[in-house]
């Protein structure tokens, strides 16, 4: 699950590009968020990952979100790395 972080009440992040890749094949996937802010991959098998994550927002859309009007298009992004991934284990990311 990707949420925003605490300055913007720890929301939950829609259309935000979430990419997975193993750090021994280099195999990449990559899932955008739903309204939930939950990203589904297909099979992943257990391994070390690197995960990063990235939501590039409009003055529009940041307006909308935020109710602060700014000029230029607004990047939330966050990264992790070397995350243990198991099947079924939920993984959370925050945005900043």
């Amino acid at each position: 699950t990707v949420t925003f972080d605490a300055a913007y009440a720890s929301t939950p992040a829609e259309k935000v590009e979430v990419k997975i890749e193993n750090i021994n094949t280099r195999e990449t996937q990559t899932a955008t968020t739903d309204a939930q802010g939950k990203a589904t991959f297909g099979s992943i098998p257990a391994g070390a990952y690197n995960v990063t994550a990235r939501r590039e927002m409009t003055p529009a859309e940041f307006l909308a979100f935020a109710g602060v009007q700014v000029s230029a298009p607004v990047l939330f992004q966050a990264s992790e790395l070397n995350q243990t991934f198991a099947p079924s284990q939920p993984n959370a990311l925050t945005l900043t």
